[in-house]
């Protein structure tokens, strides 16, 4: 099955040397489950692979599979709803790969982040950083209960950023640099306290005051907030004086014409 997958997706597989009638467990990138011998892990990072991924690939076939990596390969086109039929997948990174277009929709939910990918809740982590991928969050992010690591920066995402996403307690990375999320970040009062150690929201369209919360994230090390339109409100940088574990702060070129000291 795998070596139809990489021929069926990939007809100009570069790198690849996989062998028929020989054990698949047995070959570069993949990993098995030592008890059932099902692939759980396919990495192909940097694999010279090219084409689009195909919505009936055997790929999408692979119940057990756990984490896949194809990541800086040229999967030129968009990733296809069968992508929801892989129930156990944990780790997905997809970064660098010439994904473009909206991603896979469900009529269950609204906006057009991977729909298909929020029912998949044992989700631990999310790399779609620096492809063409375009689209809006939906507000029930909470849904990726599990979730240590979202990363969809460099991408042409818009709209708001849902306060659902600051709601996950498992929550460690968060980086949705340099897409076009506009308007003021709104959050609310979380129950459980963030694990958050990484906030990377630079480079978009956001505007109003910077959200309070942001000093209750006590554990927060790498900070960027560049470009963000304070309009005339007042930039009270005391809300950073909390931050005890803060090695990186970015707030270059905002828009603001009047500033508060640290006293």
């Amino acid at each position: 099955m795998l070596t139809n997958t990489v021929k069926d997706l990939f007809p100009c597989s570069g790198q690849l040397r996989w062998r028929n009638n020989t054990d698949c467990c047995s070959w570069d990138g993949i990993n098995c489950d030592p008890k059932t011998g099902s692939v759980v892990e396919l990495n192909l990072l940097g694999s010279s692979l090219n084409g689009s991924l195909r919505s009936n690939s055997s790929l999408f076939r692979l119940q057990h599979l756990q984490i896949l990596d194809l990541s800086s390969n040229n999967l030129a086109g968009t990733l296809p709803d069968s992508i929801g039929n892989l129930k156990n997948l944990r780790v997905l990174k997809l970064l660098e790969c010439n994904l473009f277009g909206k991603l896979p929709s469900s009529s269950k939910l609204s906006g057009n982040f991977p729909h298909v990918l929020l029912n998949l809740s044992e989700h631990t982590t999310i790399n779609l950083h620096f492809n063409q991928l375009e689209g809006r969050l939906p507000s029930n992010m909470s849904s990726f209960s599990k979730l240590e690591y979202f990363n969809i920066g460099s991408n042409s995402f818009s709209g708001s950023i849902p306060s659902s996403l600051f709601m996950i307690p498992s929550l460690i990375h968060l980086s949705l640099e340099r897409d076009g999320f506009n308007g003021p970040l709104e959050i609310g009062n979380s129950s459980s306290p963030s694990k958050l150690q990484t906030l990377n929201l630079g480079g978009n369209n956001l505007n109003g005051p910077f959200p309070r919360f942001i000093s209750k994230l006590a554990g927060l090390s790498y900070l960027d907030l560049s470009f963000w339109n304070i309009r005339r409100g007042v930039v009270d940088f005391r809300i950073f004086l909390h931050l005890k574990s803060l090695t990186f702060l970015d707030l270059s070129h905002l828009n603001t014409r009047s500033t508060s000291s640290l006293t």
